[in-house]
């Protein structure tokens, strides 16, 4: 049947113009207008190319959820074996499906990731994550034959005429009030190449008001605005998408894009979130996306295992519905992602260097067949250009175009790992690694992620601190030697009154607390302790940032009582095993 190629409105075009005019500077809008005229020639080819649409007899319905920012190694304990107590629902799944163990990515970039993962072939700088752009891919393979049940929210590679309704981006789900505000940024972010990330402003780690400073979000947080909309518009499309599953008289495909684990990390295992208002990540400086100090870059990484613990949940969402609607036997199921990142402090959070590879490179593969009952482990190399050809062999269709991917069930054998990175880093745009040393840095990274936060129950998760043996006791108990004038401040008014009246059942908690400190005995990296209703629930260290000495602390949500909270904080001093307290002021 004839299909149209053009799946970019008009209005995407136009917010294109009026976001590179909001960059402004004369040096930006002369290299904008260089590469301008190819990038809207790849969002409005006329006529435009043929679909391969490929010839298959298959009936069974296939379920692909590509999650975001997921390196591998956070589902591992010390053995490199799933942690099935903190991720049970990924241990179910490798149970009855392979488990690719040893996946890699081909780029720290979305943008790049997930084209190359649904076309089977190598990423090409300059092109945008659009059909135009990538005409040949999944949904093109699939789409004369299968009903298409999709939500991409960062590309836009399956085209009307084959998904039959527009995809959806998480912005547009619930219409926030900063929708128009965020458009621009979004849409630039979305549609240019990899180069314009330098200069764009960034939406890394907040996926709404991605224009405005902290001031703005913690009016938001104010109104009770941040929390409501961060919630809605992620786990309600992915609640949605799970819900849409469900047996079809054609064979399905059932593909979605989900942007978690991804920061900022909000989420705690059970699905609750924080509802903090400033910066989400602390600990990364922005202009260089590095890590700074060492206590704040190990606690986005505890956050960041914390949000795997809610995206544990979310695949037992979509497993539970296949079973549900008696789907899962015969569905072939792929649960994937498009990158890792790096928590190591003076690194790069996504650059791709011989030190961050194995968490940049690494991510999960899990693929189970039609009729698969009994799990595998494969440890040979796969990459997620493989990805296509898995799908298209599980399924028994010949891919029609020439693909540099091929069937992880056929040993691909591949002997290097390549990440393409930012072209700055690395003189010919790709870091590589021989694989069995980037296998050995893997083993390495596993075990110092387990070293930092152990394995098992969540609550180890919680001690990473030399003085890790305070948490959980009773103050009482404690050597507190008296008071100080110092004084510590939580930020803003709405958190305080939550903290002093908390009520379960509501959609967030407030961990982390963040604040400043005043007063003499106020330094960067002074041990601190945070004690709810008389009890060390978390250990931190302070920091500057902004002309303050500044502090963020993370209690469990196991801390805070179901009403009046006591809020206390104490400087911690002497070693470990011989702490002196002395409790701050607080407001």
């Amino acid at each position: 049947m004839p299909r149209s190629s053009t799946d970019i409105p008009p209005s995407t075009l136009w917010t294109l113009g009026v976001g590179f005019a909001r960059l402004g500077a004369p040096a930006a809008i002369v290299f904008l207008a260089c590469f301008l005229f190819s990038l809207v020639s790849q969002l409005t080819l006329a006529g435009g190319p043929d679909l391969a649409l490929a010839d298959t007899r298959s009936q069974a319905p296939v379920v692909m959820v590509v999650f975001d920012e997921f390196p591998v190694s956070s589902l591992l304990d010390e053995h490199g074996e799933i942690d099935a107590e903190r991720y049970p629902n990924f241990a179910d799944l490798a149970a009855e499906s392979t488990w690719f163990r040893n996946t890699s990515t081909v780029s720290y970039s979305t943008a790049q990731a997930v084209p190359a993962m649904l076309t089977g072939l190598r990423p090409v700088g300059g092109k945008a994550p659009v059909f135009a752009a990538h005409p040949k891919n999944l949904f093109t393979l699939l789409g004369g034959e299968y009903r298409m049940n999709v939500v991409e929210t960062y590309t836009r590679l399956c085209p009307k005429v084959v998904c039959n309704a527009p995809t959806v981006a998480p912005v547009a789900v619930e219409q926030p009030t900063s929708l128009y505000s965020d458009v621009d940024s979004v849409s630039l972010d979305l549609l240019g190449p990899p180069l314009l990330e330098d200069i764009l402003l960034p939406v890394t780690q907040n996926w709404m008001n991605f224009g405005h400073h902290d001031a703005n979000v913690g009016k938001l947080l104010d109104s009770h605005q941040a929390p409501k909309q961060y919630h809605s518009v992620h786990t309600r499309l992915y609640k949605r998408f799970v819900e849409s599953i469900k047996p079809t008289a054609e064979p399905s495909l059932n593909f979605a894009h989900v942007f978690f684990p991804h920061g900022p990390w909000w989420h705690f295992p059970s699905g609750t979130q924080s509802s903090i208002g400033a910066s989400p990540a602390p600990g990364l400086d922005g202009p260089t996306d590095r890590w700074k100090a060492r206590f704040l870059t190990h606690q986005a990484y505890q956050r960041h295992l914390l949000q795997v613990g809610f995206v544990d949940r979310m695949l037992g969402d979509v497993l539970a519905r296949l079973r549900e609607t008696d789907m899962y036997d015969s569905s072939l199921v792929v649960v994937t992602a498009d990158h890792g990142i790096s928590f190591r402090p003076g690194q790069s959070r996504r650059g791709a260097t011989q030190v961050t590879l194995p968490d940049i490179a690494f991510v999960p593969l899990f693929v189970k067949q039609p009729g698969q009952e009994q799990g595998d482990v494969v440890d040979y190399h796969v990459e997620i250009l493989d990805v296509l050809p898995t799908i298209a062999d599980a399924l028994g269709i010949t891919v029609p175009w020439r693909i540099n991917g091929r069937s992880a069930l056929k040993d691909p054998g591949r002997g290097t790992i390549r990440v393409r990175t930012r072209p700055r880093e690395a003189a010919d745009g790709e870091t590589t690694a021989p694989f069995a040393l980037a296998v050995q840095k893997q083993e390495a990274s596993i075990a110092r992620k387990a070293a930092l936060f152990g394995t098992g129950e969540w609550a180890r998760l919680f001690t990473v601190d030399p003085h890790r043996d305070l948490r959980g006791r009773p103050v009482g108990s404690l050597n507190v030697v008296g008071s100080s004038g110092d004084r510590a401040t939580i930020d803003h008014e709405l958190t305080r009154r939550l903290v002093a009246s908390m009520q379960f059942g509501l959609p967030f908690v407030t961990s982390p607390l963040q604040g400043h400190l005043t007063g003499s005995g106020a330094r960067p990296g002074r041990a601190l302790a945070l004690a709810v209703n008389d009890r060390i629930a978390a250990l931190a260290a302070t920091y500057g940032a902004s002309g303050e000495i500044r502090f963020t602390a993370l209690p469990p949500e196991s801390a805070f009582w179901n009403r009046r909270n006591l809020i206390h904080f104490y400087w911690v001093d002497g070693p470990a095993g011989a702490e002196r307290l002395t409790r701050l002021k607080s407001d």
